[in-house]
This record gives C-alpha cells, structure tokens and sequence, in this order.
C-alpha cells in the first residue's frame, strides 16, 4: 500500500523571524519546494499546519488536502498525531517544511522503504525527520502524549521495545549526496550561509 506524504508545516517560525514557509530560495518558497519535490513522488499529499484557511489562501496550490493540528503549536509529533486523527490513512510520511535540499533519491528511498511495509516506524540517525510512521503505532502515540510527551525523540526511545523500527544510519545517507546538506533545516536565514543554494529539482 502506497503511503501518503505529509508536510509539517504549522510552527510559529520564532527563530527565523518571519514565516519561514514562505521564505524563498531561488524565487521559490520553502513549502513551495517541499511540496514540488514531493509531488514528483507521491499522489496523496497533506499540508498540516495552524491555519488551513489562512495557508490555502497563500498556497493556492491544487493537489494538497489542508489539515489542522489538534492542538496548535505543539511541534511535530501533534502534526503528526492529527494526521492520523483526521484521516483514515494507513500509511504516512512526514517531511519538515525547511528542509529545501533534500534529494528526490533519498525521498524515493523512504518511500520504498515504506512500501515493504515490514517496519512500524522510520527514523534517521540523529534526526527527527523525515519519518514513517504506520497507523499501527498510534496508539502509543495517542497515549504518550496524554502522558505529557511531545518529543519524536521520546517516542522513538518507547517504541523501539514495542514495534518494528528501521534507522537510516548515516552510512546509508552518504548514499544519496551529502548529508549535512541535503538534510539540513533551515532554521534562520544564516543556515543558507556558506551553502550552495542550488535545489536540484529535476
């Protein structure tokens, strides 16, 4: 079964000092990027962010399907946590919206990965996204954050005795380019410094 892709896109930006979503990068903006390069890979998308109203009418892109977080502000594992509350997708893969230079490889990899359906979860090495994660695991989620629990990390530590998680070490990632780039997020807009800017958008 094919998973659906899911860009997590409803923080409040406070580092950056504006809505990094729509900061550009080679007259492009950060969901913008994010968005065509799944595109390429993937049918079924969602944007789940703060205010689906307010994004539709900036990003008025025909494909993606809009989702609220459940409760606002409260980092990816509630984006993540609202996906599967809001949908009946079996299947999702959740992407940040401030990694622009992620390769279209490294995402068919997760995706194939993904697709074998042999792993509850997964996870990179060091990083709390990208992930997959299956329907399966929601449960834990729902529990862990009735628990006061909003970390990927904390999630991962909880899951990896209960279900089946695969971590893409760091040998794998050298696989797809370099990794301190590709899978670089762009935080304020001094991230972008010293870096090629160069998207490889095929």
């Amino acid at each position: 079964m094919e998973p659906a892709a899911a860009i997590l896109a409803g923080g409040r930006s406070k580092r950056f000092g504006q809505d990094k979503r729509f900061f550009e990068i080679e007259g492009k903006s950060l969901i913008q990027i994010t968005f065509e390069k799944i595109q390429k890979i993937f049918e079924k998308i969602y944007i789940i962010c703060d205010n689906k109203t307010e994004l539709r009418r900036k990003f008025p892109y025909i494909g993606p399907v809009f989702l609220e977080d459940i409760v606002k502000y409260h980092g990816p594992l509630m984006g993540i946590f609202s996906f599967f509350k809001l949908t009946s997708e079996e299947k999702g893969l959740f992407f940040p919206v401030d990694m622009p230079f992620l390769t279209i490889e490294f995402i068919l990899f997760l995706r194939k990965l993904a697709e074998r359906g042999e792993y509850h979860i997964i996870t990179i090495e060091n990083k709390p996204l990208p992930i997959y994660v299956s329907r399966k695991v929601f449960p834990l989620i729902e529990k862990y954050i009735g628990d006061g629990g909003h970390s990927i990390k904390g999630l991962i530590q909880i899951a990896s005795g209960k279900y089946r998680v695969y971590i893409v070490d760091k040998k794998s990632l050298k696989l797809f380019g370099s990794p301190s780039r590709y899978m670089k997020n762009i935080n304020s807009p001094r991230d972008l410094k010293n870096i090629d800017r160069k998207l490889y958008i095929p």
